[in-house]
């Protein structure tokens, strides 16, 4: 991001003063003389601004700014740009002039527009069209200049997570977060990316998605969730992963375990029968476990698992 190169670039082509620009943009001299020197960033309705003051499109702003190359990525930082800013304006606006309901209808009937509160065909449209955009990494790049109601606006209006947009996770509002956690498919989280940033009831509901799978999808590394996951949690996950047979994943769980998930490990295994890989949890089980699972063999003859247990004796 070069927004302060830029800035100062165009105020020296302009022959302007720091403390002329700030005078345009209705800010402090020692606000823009930040800008430039890269110690803090204007906020993304001043984007605008900017390009008028140095007479430049945003675009032009955009990509000399963020090194935007694509029409694409350009356009469509130029859109958030223009909504946030608009409904910025409309916020100050409503606080500046307050307008009472009854003005609002005549008004509107006045102008023959629909008074009602649901999206019309083209607003749906609009928005399908902006939540397909392939956004990569150009939130990334906003996200630093926008407050966090502005980007709130923003992402709420996408509808759910792409795995594109794990960049933005650290700014994101719990409340959002929530929201679009139970409203992204889970192939589309990137679960890594994601853990670090939730709370607990938002653990709680990216659980909850994960065990409405009939056995372990392919494209979820279980190994990953463990270490932000507390007790009752990881009994859920396990619980699920029993109720498959996934005795084979167990490996990864076990260092996470408590000594209850541990006897319902061994309790399903000597109940199933199912001891294949009975080994991976030798090295985390407690002596009473050891001696039920010795008593076992030794009943049923299985001298090879015996051979193996006694190493862990």
């Amino acid at each position: 991001m070069n927004i302060g190169k830029t800035i100062a670039d165009y105020r020296k082509a302009a022959n302007m003063t720091q403390s002329e620009v700030a005078d345009q943009l209705g800010v402090t001299y020692q606000a823009v003389s930040k800008w430039e020197r890269d110690e803090s960033l204007p906020d993304i309705t001043m984007l605008p601004k900017i390009a008028d003051l140095f007479n430049i499109s945003i675009d032009t702003l955009l990509r000399g700014s963020f090194e935007m190359k694509e029409e694409k990525e350009v356009a469509t930082a130029r859109q958030i740009i223009e909504e946030v800013t608009e409904a910025e304006q409309d916020e100050t606006a409503e606080t500046i002039e307050p307008i009472k309901k009854q003005d609002q209808d005549e008004t509107l009937k006045a102008a023959d527009k629909p008074v009602d509160d649901e999206k019309t065909e083209s607003d749906e449209n609009d928005d399908d069209a902006f939540i397909n955009i392939n956004l990569g990494g150009l939130l990334e790049q906003l996200a630093p200049l926008m407050k966090p109601n502005q980007l709130d606006r923003v992402v709420g209006k996408l509808g759910r997570m792409n795995k594109k947009l794990s960049s933005i996770y650290p700014f994101l509002k719990r409340e959002r977060m929530s929201e679009l956690i139970a409203k992204t498919p889970l192939d589309e989280l990137e679960i890594d990316e994601l853990l670090p940033f939730l709370n607990s009831a938002q653990r709680d509901l990216l659980i909850e998605k994960i065990v409405q799978y009939e056995n372990v999808p392919d494209f979820l590394d279980l190994d990953d969730l463990y270490p932000f996951l507390n007790s009752a949690q990881k009994t859920v996950l396990l619980s699920w992963l029993l109720a498959y047979d996934r005795f084979d994943l167990l490996d990864d769980f076990m260092p996470f375990s408590n000594s209850e998930h541990r006897e319902k490990i061994i309790d399903e295994m000597l109940e199933t029968g199912n001891l294949e890989y009975v080994s991976e949890t030798y090295p985390f089980i407690n002596n009473e476990l050891k001696n039920r699972l010795l008593t076992y063999f030794i009943e049923n003859r299985m001298t090879e698992e015996l051979s193996e247990l006694m190493d862990f004796m």
